[in-house]
């Protein structure tokens, strides 16, 4: 599992016309709170100059679609976790820790609510995962299939000496390998 990154309630669970969480303040307009990363890794995509109600189409954003401060932290399995509405003193390349404080929230991420923070997790191929399940650099195992072929089928294979082109094949030394036998 990850660390929360904030102590303070839910107010938007992860969707699919809302790939992210957001986090809300426990009192009206509070500000400040800290935001720890959830998981180690190497901090990316650094903002800090964002102004509250600013549009994302106007200057640099910590990913397409998100306004506000913030910073994206890369995974030895290569997640991206995207923390955004805080203020940072971290610069791109540092290392974080889980529990590492890498911020404090601030009002570049205003809601109906109040200052808010935005969670959000995108697998290596630029999908988002839900923060609720995800657990970080967990590797599904790929599907394997049975290659080998039946006794019948190897009756007609034939062991040659070279290449067409009249190359040698390159044939492993050792203990476990003998010549023009097959396995």
């Amino acid at each position: 599992m990850y660390l929360s990154p904030i102590e303070t309630p839910i107010k938007q669970r992860y969707s699919e016309q809302s790939p992210y969480v957001i986090y809300g303040s426990r009192r009206p307009g509070q500000t400040g709170v800290p935001v720890v990363a959830p998981v180690p890794g190497t901090v990316r995509n650094v903002v800090n100059n964002r102004k509250p109600g600013q549009p994302s189409t106007r200057g640099k954003t910590v990913r397409g679609g998100i306004s506000g401060n913030g910073l994206e932290i890369v995974t030895a399995s290569k997640e991206r976790v995207v923390l955004a509405h805080l203020k940072t003193s971290l610069r791109g390349g540092d290392r974080v820790q889980a529990g590492d404080v890498v911020g404090f929230t601030d009002r570049s991420g205003e809601q109906p609510f109040g200052p808010c923070l935005f969670f959000a997790v995108i697998d290596p191929s630029g999908n988002p995962l839900d923060p609720g399940s995800w657990v970080p650099g967990e590797v599904t195992e790929p599907e394997t299939r049975d290659l080998s072929l039946p006794e019948d089928d190897l009756a007609d294979v034939q062991v040659t000496e070279g290449l067409e082109d009249g190359a040698d094949i390159p044939r492993p030394s050792g203990a476990d390998f003998e010549d023009d036998v097959l396995p």
